[in-house]
């Protein structure tokens, strides 16, 4: 019987349905993310219209698209691994539906600049966990489909501008509700998914494990001077989804091979000087 899950040939790494929905996911988020950009500049001008916006204003409401964009990036960059790739994909996720809600029953100047405020960081939250989360399910052909990943923005500009242009003798409502099409895509798609581990705290968890193993190996001493607590900390951190269990594990394993080799130099000791009393 053939195998469900498609293999990847050039990394024999079997591709999950989790892994092929939540790559979907990513790809449309950020897709989603250029049609705002494209679609904001193309409304600009219907909003000065409507609500008697200077260019100041103007200014100022392309403006909070771009730097809290940025600002989120980084701040996201730093503790996405802390927080995890699925609170801050759903927190993307809120910003730009609630965004888009303020816009759409927008009243004036404040609530343009408010809305825009939330969807820029709802832009920065989905850029800056798209990218990790692809390479961490792909670790052994992460170049192929981040290049993948990375053709959504285009995408994205192509796409959502061109639909806002073909409806562009409508009220501008009708143009920024078309961002809602891809945020309810990539909102779907999460939903009941399970979201992948940081490779660096993957990686710590499994070198915490093959460390245990290669100390479990040094004889009974190293098994029995483990306080139990210590033991417990190391194998049961690796199953938790939480980065302060796997670092705790990592700790307590980093201190293993001085602890063993410190208690092997005592028995030697001990069983030199039995020996030269003997004698």
């Amino acid at each position: 019987s053939k195998n469900p899950d498609r293999v990847d040939r050039a990394s024999h790494n079997p591709i999950g349905t989790d892994e092929k929905m939540l790559f979907t996911a990513c790809f449309v988020a950020i897709a989603a993310t250029a049609s705002v950009f494209v679609v904001r500049g193309q409304v600009i001008n219907a909003w000065a219209a409507e609500f008697a916006l200077n260019e100041t204003q103007k200014g100022e409401i392309l403006g909070v698209g771009l730097w809290p964009f940025a600002v989120t990036i980084v701040l996201f960059s730093l503790v996405v691994d802390r927080i995890g790739y699925g609170k801050s994909m759903y927190f993307a996720f809120a910003c730009h539906i609630l965004s888009t809600v303020i816009l759409l029953f927008a009243q004036g100047y404040w609530w343009l600049y408010i809305g825009t405020f939330v969807v820029a960081m709802g832009n920065g939250a989905a850029q800056a966990v798209a990218d990790p989360v692809v390479a961490s399910m792909f670790t052994r052909d992460k170049t192929k489909w981040l290049n993948i990943l990375h053709a959504s923005w285009p995408a994205g500009m192509i796409g959502g501008g061109m639909l806002s242009i073909a409806i562009s003798s409508l009220d501008w409502h009708w143009r920024i509700a078309t961002v809602l099409v891809p945020m309810g895509m990539y909102g779907l798609l999460m939903i009941g998914r399970r979201f992948p581990v940081h490779e660096r705290v993957a990686a710590g968890a499994a070198a915490c494990s093959r460390r245990s193993g290669r100390e479990a190996t040094d004889g009974p001493l190293c098994v029995h001077c483990v306080p139990r607590s210590a033991a417990g900390a190391c194998v049961g951190g690796v199953s938790h989804d939480a980065g302060v269990q796997v670092r705790r594990s990592a700790h307590v394993c980093a201190q293993w091979p001085d602890f063993c080799a410190r208690q092997r130099a005592h028995r030697a000791a001990a069983s030199g000087a039995l020996r030269r009393a003997g004698g």
